[in-house]
């Protein structure tokens, strides 16, 4: 079957869904517009990061002292085992869906942070092109009392994309 026609089939079951189970908004939980993934007053609250950013972990250095460093005082005094890192935004401004994803069962939030992460990180991450996305792996016991790895339905999505 032409990657087309699973689009297409895809698509129609997606709004089959959304019918009979509309969409709730990842971050208040409230029912959202048709057709939308986040509600409007929560997709502006969300403080996405942008230049310039840490070349090790990819935080915006915008809120620091000195913005034109190339490392923000956390990688400064800590450093990580990783080469470099993308962030897609501030903590506080997604945590409440992250908690929903992670500890309510909430995976359908995963669709909307590769989306997310698609779009606003998108160019850098086809720039490394990719082979292959391998999640962080889930602790055993951690995965079989939640019963999946949200990382890996986020590296799904991502990919898909």
């Amino acid at each position: 079957m032409k990657q087309r026609t699973k689009r297409k089939i895809r698509a129609c079951a997606d709004e089959a869904l959304n019918l009979l189970y509309p969409r709730r908004c990842p971050q208040c939980d409230r029912i959202v517009p048709h057709g939308e993934k986040i509600c409007p007053e929560c997709r502006a609250s969300i403080a996405y990061e942008d230049e310039p950013r840490c070349m090790k972990c990819g935080r915006s250095m915008r809120r620091e002292a000195d913005p034109t460093r190339a490392y923000c005082p956390d990688c400064e005094r800590h450093p990580h085992v990783y080469d470099f890192g993308y962030c897609l935004a501030e903590y506080h401004s997604v945590a409440r869906s992250i908690y929903r994803m992670k500890y309510r069962n909430r995976r359908e939030n995963a669709a909307w942070y590769g989306e997310e992460i698609a779009r606003h990180l998108g160019r850098e991450l086809s720039a490394l092109h990719p082979e292959v996305l391998v999640p962080v792996p889930l602790h055993r016991e951690r995965q079989r009392k939640r019963g999946y790895n949200q990382a890996e339905d986020i590296a799904r999505s991502i990919s898909r994309r």
